[in-house]
């Protein structure tokens, strides 16, 4: 267990706003795959199902509602 003295070195980091879970994981992947999440989200072939499953098996358990309330939040704010 590390010291309070050393926990309180850096302070934390400002926030600007509330961050999914979606967010902080997306903000995890290298530049092709987050390229190639960013194009699956805004194609709307891609259902929110078949994202779910393919972002569940990438290790972000996620539910199909928090997931399309997340897209449709991003996608709105894109435009």
């Amino acid at each position: 267990m590390m010291a309070l003295k050393d926990l309180l070195k850096t302070p934390p980091r400002t926030r600007t706003g509330y961050r999914s879970r979606i967010d902080v994981w997306r903000e995890s992947l290298d530049d092709a795959d987050l390229k190639a999440f960013d194009a699956a989200v805004k194609n709307p072939e891609w259902t929110t199902s078949a994202l779910v499953t393919v972002v569940n098996a990438e290790g972000l358990q996620i539910s199909d509602a928090a997931f399309r309330d997340w897209r449709k939040r991003t996608l709105r704010e894109a435009v």
